[in-house]
């Protein structure tokens, strides 16, 4: 489902049908649901889940697009760990709310990380198929929408020495709740 899910958010991406839907953002309520969601696979592997919420004011940002940006990079990382942690640290800086995923895995080899963001390019040179697999979507989807929210995205990586993934999204203001009953 998530592959699936994966390929209709790029291909409405690409036929420019992709709509963001902004709302006031709860950052720290969105970290609790992932945490929740990934803690016990990462448990059953072994592997440390952290995450540093520091408390943010809410924002207007599109919460579904960015749930789904972060569901990909902690599935990556949780995927690509074998053992050691992962960890979320989130926080405000000049006006950008920063998210880094910081893990412990297999890493990504310098000579594929330029090719890294490009659909459908899965790392294999010195894995097994068997052990490491994906789609080679999640990253190039994850860049696609970030860059719809007026973000970037950067990538550290070393081969056997884990990866450090930093996304930067406005921090825009709260969008004010109308009611009927103002004039």
């Amino acid at each position: 489902m998530h592959l699936l899910n994966n390929i209709i958010d790029i291909s409405r991406i690409e036929a420019n049908t992709f709509n963001l839907d902004k709302q006031n953002c709860d950052l720290v309520s969105v970290m609790n649901d992932l945490k929740a969601e990934y803690e016990p696979v990462a448990t059953q592997k072994g592997v440390q889940l952290f995450f540093q919420n520091d408390t943010l004011e809410p924002f207007s940002t599109d919460v579904e697009a960015l749930k789904h940006i972060l569901s990909n990079l902690l599935d990556n990382a949780v995927k690509y760990t074998i053992s050691g942690f992962v960890k979320v640290i989130q926080k405000l800086e000049n006006e950008q709310v920063v998210i880094m995923i910081k893990d412990t895995g297999i890493g990504i080899d310098k000579s594929y990380q330029s090719e890294i963001f490009e659909p459908f390019r899965s790392q294999s040179a010195g894995y097994s198929k068997n052990t490491h697999h994906g789609a080679g979507l999640g990253l190039p989807l994850v860049k696609q929408m970030i860059g719809l929210m007026g973000g970037s995205i950067d990538l550290e990586s070393e081969k056997a020495s884990g990866t450090t993934v930093t996304i930067n999204i406005p921090h825009a203001k709260p969008i004010r709740e109308t009611s009927a009953s103002q004039s």
